[in-house]
């Protein structure tokens, strides 16, 4: 297969060094890459995926160090455009008690709102076996045009879809639009991961009959996971599979990227899968067992797992060995 192209937004995390108090109370920060998506792509190249990342960060220290950051772990760059018009994203992460994080974006504009349609050229989008996005970047233009077009090659050509659905309320500002736009991008999706809220905040429902509302609405939808943190996952498949499997109990510090980290791993899990069978991603998806799907969330709660026991989001993504590690010693 050739490779997992990833558009979206890489922002440099500045994350709180004291647990459990408010941004306003916060008197240090670590600086941590991350964004979803080039968290993803940082995950897959780890676990041993070819990815493409495709973003822009400003011509400044910060979207240089991103940029090598995820050069040095493998990813292809050759996409990742540094611009002088903006500045990289900051985002000001505090974990409050409970788990709850609180978020303040420094992005007006940041530099990874100006994607354009030269960036996800239409080769490189054909080429690829699977593109995968998150919804932030369909929040401001001209980047919400480039990957709407993006996403419309990707269905020409076949290629599998995966999307993050990663709601984040403040980058929006009206709900409504929000809403629209995310479920634009279900629409175009064949692999969708949402969290507990945002199920209910897309379906007006939690479980099992949220899950079978969302498919219902969203027929090119194939596999459909759900996140619930420390309850685990589960995944409701378009011909009726469905899986679960228990997170696995570590010591959080950073709960920062967990998600993304449990996402790479699931779509390694899809990808070999698809490799072995010699068909597109989506068919192995559509192939896998309840069992084979319980086995691949499992893996891909060990990987959320290990990414919240250190600070940071995209220094804390897992290696295969790390996570089979765990897997096996929670298996005994």
């Amino acid at each position: 297969m050739s490779y997992v192209l990833v558009a979206g937004e890489a922002l440099v995390d500045m994350v709180s060094q004291q647990p459990g108090v408010p941004l306003e109370q916060v008197v240090s920060f670590e600086r941590c890459p991350g964004g979803a998506p080039a968290n993803v792509a940082v995950g897959l190249a780890r676990l041993g995926v070819p990815v493409r990342f495709v973003g822009v960060v400003g011509d400044d220290p910060f979207g240089r160090f991103l940029r090598g950051f995820l050069a040095d772990n493998g990813v292809d760059v050759s996409g990742m455009r540094l611009t002088a018009e903006a500045l990289t994203t900051l985002a000001f992460v505090a974990n409050r008690e409970g788990g709850e994080r609180q978020f303040a974006f420094y992005r007006k504009p940041g530099a990874d709102t100006l994607l354009r349609s030269e960036d996800l050229d239409a080769g490189t989008v054909r080429r690829a076996a699977v593109l995968h996005h998150g919804t932030v970047t369909l929040a401001d233009e001209p980047g919400r045009s480039a990957l709407l077009a993006a996403l419309e090659e990707a269905r020409a050509a076949g290629v599998t879809v995966s999307l993050d659905v990663n709601y984040r309320a403040a980058l929006w500002g009206d709900p409504a639009r929000a809403l629209d736009e995310m479920r634009a991008a279900i629409d175009r999706a064949d692999l969708v991961k949402v969290s507990r809220e945002e199920l209910a905040l897309l379906a007006g429902r939690t479980g099992r009959e949220g899950a079978l509302r969302l498919l219902a609405a969203h027929r090119r939808v194939a596999l459909l996971v759900v996140t619930e943190g420390a309850d685990g996952s589960w995944a409701v498949g378009r011909d009726g599979q469905s899986a679960a499997a228990p997170t696995f109990a570590v010591e959080a510090v950073d709960t920062t990227g967990a998600g993304d980290a449990f996402w790479a791993a699931l779509l390694w899990r899809l990808w070999e899968a698809a490799t072995r069978q010699g068909v597109p991603v989506v068919e192995a998806a559509r192939r896998m067992s309840p069992a084979e799907l319980a086995r691949a969330l499992r893996f891909a709660n060990a990987a959320g797992a290990l990414a919240v026991r250190v600070r940071g989001a995209m220094t804390a993504l897992p290696t295969r060995s790390e996570v089979e590690t765990l897997v096996e010693a929670g298996s005994r």
